[in-house]
């Protein structure tokens, strides 16, 4: 058998200054010899590698997944290289699936079935609180997630999140308020699925039309939700509204009834029967409840914006307590004016669930 090409000096010297760092097979192609040749050469030079310890071993089988491969190479005194390898080598698997944590990925998959975008969820739940970890892959970070951790903020935060594509148990073991979060959202999820009949477009029109029916009556008589009704009042183009509710203040029994059950799960539909109020108001006082203050600055801008505005006098979106309820800032270009009952003045009537600057929904009676 032929001798094989024979070692030149640089190929000497990059074995040197790189053997510690890469494998056999990485330096065989960056030279042009083959794995066995470099192993050999390697022999040769007196160039061999640090035998891997009991000790070691049992350090890399806890550390791996849990802290990152150039921090366990470092803590070893071993190259990256030779890290990867003799994980491989041990079957520990790949780096970011190893550990307690998951992928954010993974959990998006998971709760989504599969159907979630990943950066949009990522903005969404992280203006939410989410509790995002990192973890270090040589020089990339993936954002992760603890599942105990993932599972405490859901349950404070069901009401942005829909289960009804979350297959149970697929990030393992739940709690359980999760059976009956699923549940809920799949019978929503059949309640919202069912296409509207041209017999309740047309009752929806009757009830507009007769001006005496408020959104949660509406949507209570067609058993449909109060934001089914106002998409399909913006599909059909209908330019009636719903009659509103007379504001009243919030009990605080009614807030504690209100956080209770929304901490048990409680659709704000179920919440609005409970207590007597609409499912938007519930909603809107839960929103302001958890932050208190945005509500209030925007009310502020808004009526700052409208106050050269004579029409606010004279339209029914508008009330001193809360601005503009669709938070209109130019009158002379809204479409959407609506000529307030005589009998009324802009302290009368509804006022939206953004309205009150301490939160409170009021109603102040007409002068007569």
């Amino acid at each position: 058998m032929g001798r094989g090409k024979a070692w030149t000096q640089e190929e000497d010297a990059y074995l040197r200054e790189h053997y510690r760092q890469k494998s056999d097979e990485t330096l065989a192609v960056a030279i042009g010899h083959t794995a066995g040749a470099v192993q050999d050469r390697r022999f040769k030079l007196g160039l061999t590698r640090r035998k891997w310890s009991a000790e070691d071993v049992e350090y890399l089988q806890d550390a791996w997944g849990s802290t990152s491969i150039s921090g366990i190479a470092k803590n070893l005194g071993r190259s990256v290289e030779s890290v990867k390898q003799k994980a491989d080598k041990l079957g520990l698997g790949t780096f970011l699936n190893a550990g307690e944590l998951v992928t954010f990925n993974q959990v998006i998959q998971a709760v989504t079935g599969g159907s979630g975008s990943y950066s949009w969820l990522r903005e969404k739940w992280a203006r939410h609180g989410f509790p995002f970890r990192k973890k270090k892959v040589i020089n990339n970070r993936f954002l992760m997630v603890d599942i105990d951790d993932f599972w405490k903020w859901a349950e404070q935060h069901q009401d942005i999140l829909d289960f009804a594509k979350f297959e149970e148990y697929a990030l393992g073991g739940e709690p359980a308020w999760a059976k009956k979060k699923r549940r809920r959202d799949h019978q929503a999820q059949r309640r919202n699925a069912r296409p509207w009949t041209p017999e309740e477009d047309q009752r929806l029109r009757h009830m507009l039309e007769a001006h005496k029916f408020t959104l949660d009556e509406i949507a209570e008589d067609l058993s449909r939700r109060e934001g089914a009704i106002r998409r399909r009042i913006d599909t059909l183009g209908i330019k009636e509204r719903p009659i509103r509710n007379p504001g009243k203040w919030w009990t605080q029994s009614e807030i504690d009834t209100l956080l209770w059950m929304h901490r048990e799960g409680s659709s704000f539909e179920e919440i609005a029967a409970r207590i007597g109020r609409s499912a938007s108001a519930c909603r809107g006082r839960y929103e302001r409840l958890l932050n208190p203050d945005s509500m209030t600055r925007e009310i502020r801008d808004n009526k700052t914006a409208l106050k050269g505005f004579f029409q606010t006098k004279q339209c029914s979106h508008y009330t001193k307590a809360g601005g503009c309820d669709i938070r209109g800032t130019d009158c002379d270009a809204c479409p959407q004016y609506r000529r307030r009952n005589p009998e009324e003045d802009h302290s009368t009537g509804w006022i939206s669930s953004k309205a009150g600057s301490d939160g409170q929904q009021r109603v102040v009676p007409a002068k007569k």
